[in-house]
This record gives C-alpha cells, sequence and structure tokens, in this order.
C-alpha cells in the first residue's frame, strides 16, 4: 500500500523530507518558521489480531519517535483502533479535547 500526504499552499516549500517507515506509516517533515515539525500517519493492526502483531506495531512506532531529535514538533495521526473519548479527563498533558464519543480501554491505553 501507497500513502500520500496532501500539503497544499505555501507549505509545500516548507516540506524537507518525505519517508515511508513501513507498511503501516509514513512521516514528513516541514520547517516552518524556524521550528521543525515531523509528522507521522501510522495505521495501527485491527482489533481482533494477535496481541503480538500490535506490540511490534507499537515497539516499531515508538523506535520512530525516539528517532525524531526532541527539538522537534510531532504529530502523530492515523487510525489506533481505539476510543479517545470527548473529553481529558486525567490525560490533560495529551488530550487537547477534541476527540468525541465515551473513552475505551484502547482509547486509555493511547493516551498513557
Amino acid at each position: 500500500m501507497e500513502w500520500v500526504f496532501l500539503v497544499g499552499g505555501d507549505l509545500r516549500e516548507q516540506v524537507v523530507e518525505v519517508r515511508r517507515i513501513d507498511d503501516r506509516g509514513d512521516g514528513i517533515k516541514l520547517v516552518i518558521g524556524g521550528s521543525t515539525l515531523s509528522v507521522i500517519s501510522a495505521y495501527a493492526p485491527r482489533v481482533g489480531l494477535d496481541e503480538e502483531a500490535k506490540k511490534r506495531f507499537y515497539e516499531e512506532l515508538d523506535e520512530v519517535v525516539r528517532g525524531i531529535p526532541n527539538t522537534e514538533k510531532i504529530v502523530i495521526g492515523g487510525d489506533f483502533n481505539g476510543h479517545i473519548g470527548a473529553t481529558s479527563s486525567g490525560f490533560d498533558d495529551v488530550h487537547g479535547g477534541f476527540g468525541f464519543g465515551v473513552r475505551n480501554g484502547g482509547g486509555a491505553f493511547r493516551l498513557c
């Protein structure tokens, strides 16, 4: 499967790197106003797949994130097969309050 990042307008000139991570994700790096932004698009294994596949996915994602210098801002999006819910209760550091619905176990795990 091939992934596509759509970057429009003036932001196209800010793209400094596009890279394929693996069959479950890609990344793009932009320099905007003197700050570097790394955007990762990742897709977790579906609910019902074995726990080992899920564990491998998160270990690989962790490795990618740890490889990004701490001077860069990181945005991770995609489908993690969990619902984080509408409220940030207890996760104010990582949940901006932009979710919807009710948090489930998979969503709580993603916020930790």
